[in-house]
């Protein structure tokens, strides 16, 4: 929870309206289950690996805040999941700035496309099923006092490869690099703002920036490949393709979102993502280098008239401003002992699915009750026509004895209605 009480929207999280910041502590005679005050965050990085989630924490005063999530988890048979393994939200000042689609409300036309991987930012192939095949695991992370990084992976099933690596470099500011490798139709991304921002592209089409608040604060976000095939599109509001939403109060609204388009089987796309103090901080990549891989690149940008450099060698990354020292982090990995909790707790889980199963198949039951009901007919029409053939043989054919013999059958199939629905399909 952030400050103002909001929330990232991850997966079907539910946004209100945000709260003031609290100042009073909570009342130790509160009512039992009253949600507590959020707390005044520090800063620092937490991580979730076994669950699959970052939590990063940036900025002192109110109004320079931050907060980044990640997310990577994929427990199959969890309620509620989207397929959203490598996006991240970020929140600062009160205002979100890299967001999702929300609690899409059910029912709705577009429910089926905002489920899907349009509904977030994480990188993925062109008309990619939600219930695809694959696993993703945090390959690396790192972090100083200032700084933190993240490396994400996502493997299909059938062969593509969705590598995101996430480097908050300073509290409102984002390098991301994906690489894909190996995806037949591409790789494709979301990048979704609050419905309060309006983006409005360059004529490069590669910057998208917002007008500045009222406060001074401006959005940047710049997209840049060394390789051809990249694409952008700005979208709002739009249904086909979707695009442009995020739920509010449990209403769909218009929001700014820009669609990145690599067609290259295998692709490299850096996103610059910059939250201006004031107007004039302009953002923007100046190239990546040509031999660039997952694990080894160099990346040029620029932020308000200062060119940084950051680049990666195997473990070791480091960053370093025009005119001042370069900082160096170390990249860790999970341990054993995550990994094998991972483990454990998916085969204990898959173990409860087998004992406890979420739905039974009662096809069999069904299969088995429809040739007793088909021949149970057969047998009722046979004797009512043997009824009534004694009838007539015997001139007791009157309406007394029809609505008698109908409201007899009536009872019976209602009785062997109910023991089919209430006792057969359920034991």
């Amino acid at each position: 929870m952030r400050p103002d009480s909001s929330l990232p929207l991850v997966g079907n999280t539910s946004a209100g309206f945000p709260q003031s910041i609290p100042t009073a502590q909570p009342d130790a005679s509160a009512a039992p289950g009253a949600v507590p005050p959020p707390r005044q965050p520090l800063p620092g990085a937490d991580w979730f690996p076994i669950s699959g989630w970052a939590l990063w924490w940036s900025g002192g005063a109110a109004r320079d805040q931050s907060q980044v999530m990640l997310t990577w988890s994929k427990h199959d048979g969890h309620g509620h999941k989207r397929p959203d393994e490598g996006s991240l939200h970020l929140w600062s000042g009160g205002i979100d700035w890299v967001t999702a689609s929300g609690y899409w409300p059910y029912g709705d036309a577009l429910t089926r496309e905002a489920y899907s991987w349009r509904g977030a930012n994480a990188p993925h192939a062109p008309n990619e099923p939600a219930r695809s095949a694959r696993r993703s695991v945090l390959r690396g992370f790192a972090q100083t006092h200032a700084m933190h990084f993240a490396d994400i992976e996502r493997t299909l099933d059938s062969g593509p490869v969705f590598r995101r690596q996430v480097l908050q470099w300073s509290v409102n500011s984002l390098l991301v690099l994906d690489v894909a490798r190996n995806s037949p139709q591409g790789a494709e991304t979301l990048w979704t703002t609050g419905p309060a921002l309006r983006l409005m592209p360059s004529a490069d089409g590669l910057t998208y920036a917002t007008a500045p608040l009222a406060d001074g604060r401006q959005f940047w976000l710049n997209v840049y490949s060394h390789q051809p095939g990249l694409q952008t599109r700005p979208l709002r509001a739009s249904a086909d393709p979707f695009g442009g939403w995020v739920v509010l109060r449990g209403e769909p609204q218009a929001a700014g979102t820009v669609q990145i388009n690599h067609s290259s089987r295998d692709s490299i796309i850096a996103t610059l993502i910059h939250v201006a103090k004031a107007p004039g901080e302009d953002a923007r990549i100046h190239g990546i280098a040509p031999d660039a891989e997952a694990e080894k690149w160099s990346i040029e940008f620029e932020v308000g008239g200062v060119v940084h450099r950051v680049r990666r060698q195997g473990d070791q990354l480091s960053i370093q401003p025009t005119n001042a020292a370069e900082t160096t982090l170390s990249m860790a990995s999970p341990g054993r002992a995550e990994t094998e909790a991972l483990s454990d707790l998916q085969r204990h889980y898959a173990q409860a699915v087998r004992l406890y199963p979420p739905w039974r198949d009662l096809m069999p039951y069904r299969a088995r009750i429809s040739r007793y009901l088909i021949g149970l007919w057969l047998l009722i029409e046979i004797a009512l026509q043997g009824v009534a053939a004694w009838q007539r043989s015997r001139h007791r054919s009157s309406p007394a004895c029809k609505v008698i013999t109908n409201v007899s059958v009536g009872l019976a199939w209602v009785g062997i209605g109910y023991y089919v629905l209430r006792i057969y399909l359920t034991v």
